[in-house]
């Protein structure tokens, strides 16, 4: 698989409001806000 060497943008994926797909073909899920369980502290 040939890369290229520009730089890489990201944009939203249709239908997938939390995911994000690069013009190299990487995907990533965007932050949310999760909490841990038994814990009052959000974590991101």
């Amino acid at each position: 698989m040939k890369i290229s060497k520009s730089k890489e943008k990201w944009g939203q994926i249709p239908n997938f409001k939390n995911y994000l797909i690069s013009n190299q073909g990487k995907i990533k899920s965007t932050a949310r806000k999760v909490w841990h369980s038994g814990s009052k502290t959000e974590m991101t």
